[in-house]
């Protein structure tokens, strides 16, 4: 112990500066993390600032890591401190207790004040606090450690960092394109769990046991490249797995009874021919029925691929949409987004449309009905929520553990607003808001410990307004199965499903092949 504690002393000493910037860094976060719920259009205002605070953070997480790590290096056999009468085992637990007091401790001390501030109490969630910091230990901590363990100085560790950055960017974009080879119909599934994650965490372990215990930098370097591609290759094959598991229709995906078709409803084709060598918009109605009642759908995920008669194809992959499927009819819009030379050569031709539909059922229980007042007010299984009327939503903070999906009625008859000068448009049942989180069973991960949601109205074509007065249902349903439908849609022409500029709006920017959740038709 007294060797552990000898070594500790000499950290602080020779890395105090890089323990205050972290401080700093978490004072900094905690500071924007508070400002945000209560002065969201600041914070939008000022999102250089908001961003470059979230990237400070664990840019001192890494600094401070693979400086201490460094300290002692591990890597090469020409160190003075190997003449020293440090035990490995003991080096290590000195490693270990230098993260978890000025790391994991400050970020412990951070998620009590941050409850407080939220207006929850700490103390019945101190327990899920201290397994917040210990899977913040397991992830990033540990693979920082591994990663300064096998790296001699501070540029190598820099480099490696960089590298790693860049194989996990690479990854994602790589994951994009080979769902959208398989189809781009997802699993859909509301609560998944990724084995390849706690699997990088071990290899790590054993890199920084294995390279503590024999100092074997090139054993240690292998055994951690061989862990990142056996992670990469199991994070493929489970996204392989549970993609063809959805197209091949099995125990647990019901299709009977929903349905979806082309919605024979069109608007006016656009006169202004589309600009040479911009993309083209392309609104393809849809309407759906089949699910039930006491029950709400949502659309996961989408494919459709266009075929002309000369064999040519045209694949697009889709994602979900903000809009809810009730039981009854359904209609909505899905949104292509066609390169130039494309549509030019497919706008005349006389198409096949393949179009498949993944959707995810929901059954609906447990209403909450809640006044809205001015300022903060409490919502049953929700948190506590305040109205941002320039947004026209509501914002919700809660502790830890959230409800995996959360719908919010609000209906216009009974709002409290005063008349708006600007004319609503025509109504289509009760306004919609929802939220969906990956897994309620699951602590929040990350710095702050409090979770917040915002339930918005400002792009929804059924203009809601929510004012003190105004009565809110909240709803919280289970995920109960998954649907499929495919259709084709013969003699298909692009021509008459062109979108002018005067759909692209602020809900549709940044849609990359295709985009759901354009307003319903009427």
């Amino acid at each position: 112990m007294n060797q552990i504690l000898h070594i500790f002393r000499k950290d602080v000493r020779h890395h105090w500066i890089e323990i205050l910037l972290c401080q700093l860094a978490l004072l900094a976060f905690c500071w924007n993390e508070v400002r945000s719920w209560s002065e969201p259009d600041v914070i939008d205002r000022n999102r250089t600032i908001t961003e470059g605070i979230l990237f400070l953070l664990p840019l001192t997480w890494c600094f401070f890591i693979l400086r201490i790590a460094h300290d002692e290096s591990l890597a090469g056999d020409r160190q003075f401190w190997i003449t020293r009468p440090y035990e490995w085992k003991k080096l290590l637990a000195e490693k270990i207790l230098v993260v978890l007091v000025f790391l994991n401790l400050p970020l412990f001390i951070a998620g009590v004040i941050l409850l407080n501030q939220a207006g929850f109490s700490p103390i019945p969630h101190i327990a899920a606090l201290l397994w917040m910091q210990c899977f913040m230990l397991l992830f990033p901590f540990i693979p920082l450690l591994a990663l300064g363990s096998v790296t001699r100085n501070l540029v190598q560790g820099g480099v490696a960092l960089l590298a790693v950055w860049l194989l996990v960017t690479g990854l994602f974009i790589f994951r994009i394109g080979f769902d959208a080879a398989l189809g781009g119909i997802s699993s859909g599934l509301p609560f998944s769990w990724s084995p390849q994650d706690p699997l990088l965490v071990l290899f790590c372990i054993a890199v920084v046991v294995l390279q503590y215990a024999r100092r074997k930098t090139s054993w240690s370097r292998t055994w951690l490249a061989s862990g990142i591609l056996v992670v990469l290759m199991i994070s493929l094959a489970s996204a392989y797995a549970r993609r063809h598991g959805y197209l091949s229709p099995g125990p647990g995906q019901q299709t009977s009874g929903f349905h979806a078709d082309l919605d024979p409803v069109k608007l006016a084709a656009p006169k202004d021919p589309p600009a040479r060598n911009e993309d083209v918009f392309i609104g393809l109605p849809l309407s759906a029925t089949g699910v039930p009642s006491n029950s709400l759908g949502w659309v996961q995920d989408s494919r459709i691929v266009l075929e002309a008669p000369d064999g040519f194809r045209w694949v697009a992959h889709g994602g979900g949409t903000n809009w809810l499927l009730r039981p009854g009819e359904n209609r909505w819009r899905i949104l292509l987004m066609m390169e130039y030379d494309a549509y030019q050569r497919l706008k005349s031709a006389p198409l096949k449309a393949h179009v498949a539909i993944a959707a995810g059922i929901g059954r609906e229980h447990d209403f909450e009905v809640v006044t809205a007042t001015d300022g903060e007010f409490a919502v049953p299984n929700v948190g506590r929520c305040r109205m941002w009327p320039r947004h026209n939503s509501l914002r919700c903070n809660s502790p830890l553990l959230t409800p995996s999906m959360v719908v919010l009625r609000v209906d216009p008859a009974l709002s409290t607003c005063a008349p708006s000068d600007v004319a609503p448009l025509p109504m289509d049942g009760v306004p919609y808001s929802w939220h969906m989180r990956r897994d309620s069973r699951l602590l929040k991960y990350g710095v702050s410990p409090v979770a917040s949601t915002s339930f918005d109205f400002y792009f929804k074509r059924d203009i809601t307004r929510i004012c003190p007065g105004t009565p809110l249902t909240f709803s919280f349903p289970q995920f109960s199965e998954r649907v499929r439908s495919d259709f084709d849609i013969t003699n298909f022409k692009l021509e008459e499903y062109r979108l002018g500029l005067v759909w692209m709006d602020n809900d549709i920017k940044g849609a990359n092949g295709i985009r759901l959740g354009l307003p319903p038709l009427r």
